[in-house]
């Protein structure tokens, strides 16, 4: 069994977004600025576990933090243990265990930046998959921050979905997005981001298989601009992309106004533009064709400042 350490170094944020996919844990172990943690509590970050870096199938029941096939690539819940262990996507993942309640609950990926100077509306997205569909446990799990080295306490913030489960006997592979509105703007740091489990499983039998991956973090660099029209709620989002998303407007925004749709390498997807915006005026984001599942960047620009938001086809 080969085992490593979760690397002591922070990220340093450079070119918004910051990705990280973890296929390459089985050489390089976890990456830098990612922690693994078991014992993790409300006022503590917990303590640092060891990596098992040789590739594992789903159902291996030993405790700990593994690399796993991402669910991304091996759709079959009953994929066999060689397409598992080959595959090139991969997953940092954890099993959770019973006879102590330092990993149910406790276990914990915990992602530490630098700082956020000069840095504003984070907005988050990435996958979390409940990979063993022998695992008739469930458990949830919630995302939280936390600011300084070793923070005491940790700030919980609303995902979407609203409620985030492994186990129970299910499959799947689940994209969530947080918007951190503006709690870590301009942060001298360090500054964490939890996903951890937070209170014990439920249910009878063996615990659960959950695996995070496709992270993605993304800021802008001006504060005010997308304060004016996110914070004083001048635009409200419904509906799906690929079969429909209004814009509407709450609020009447003078002059003229730029829409875009881009995805996370800026590739733009569709725009338009307006003379002005009306209070209760709808505008449906229309792409030409459907596009493929993925994040979305959705900004809408004008004088007024600019709003920007993460959006999921999924």
């Amino acid at each position: 069994m080969l085992l490593a350490f979760s690397v002591e170094a922070q990220v340093t944020l450079s070119t918004s977004p910051y990705n990280e996919n973890f296929d390459n844990i089985a050489t390089a172990g976890v990456p830098a600025g990612f922690y693994i943690k078991y014992g993790a509590t409300a006022t503590s970050l917990g303590n640092d576990s060891t990596f098992q870096t040789r590739p594992v199938r789903w159902r291996e029941t030993s405790r700990g933090f593994k690399n796993y096939a991402s669910a991304t690539e091996v759709t079959d819940p009953g994929a066999d243990s060689l397409t598992q262990v080959t595959a090139t996507n991969r997953t940092l993942g954890v099993r959770q265990v019973s006879g102590t309640n330092i990993w149910d609950p406790g276990a914990a990926f915990a992602f530490q930046i630098t700082n956020t100077i000069g840095k504003f509306n984070f907005q988050l997205s990435f996958k979390l998959q409940s990979l063993d569909t022998s695992s008739a446990r469930k458990t949830t799990w919630i995302v939280d921050y936390g600011i300084g080295a070793s923070p005491a306490s940790f700030t919980s913030v609303t995902t979407s979905p609203a409620v985030l489960e492994t186990g129970n006997k299910v499959f799947s592979n689940t994209t969530v997005t947080i918007d951190f509105g503006n709690a870590l703007n301009d942060q001298s740091g360090p500054v964490w981001i939890r996903v951890w489990a937070s209170t014990g499983s439920s249910g009878s039998g063996n615990r659960a298989t959950t695996g995070i991956d496709d992270w993605s973090l993304s800021w802008s660099t001006t504060s005010s601009a997308r304060d004016i029209i996110r914070d004083n709620n001048y635009v409200k989002l419904s509906g799906q992309l690929n079969s429909g998303m209004n814009v509407t407007f709450n609020k009447t925004i003078p002059g003229m106004l730029k829409m875009q749709l881009t995805n996370m390498s800026g590739q733009l997807i569709w725009q338009k533009q307006l003379n002005r915006a009306i209070q209760g005026q709808v505008e449906t984001i229309a792409p030409a064709a459907t596009i493929p599942n993925g994040i979305y960047m959705l900004s809408i620009s004008s004088k007024e400042g600019t709003y920007t938001r993460q959006v999921a086809v999924q």
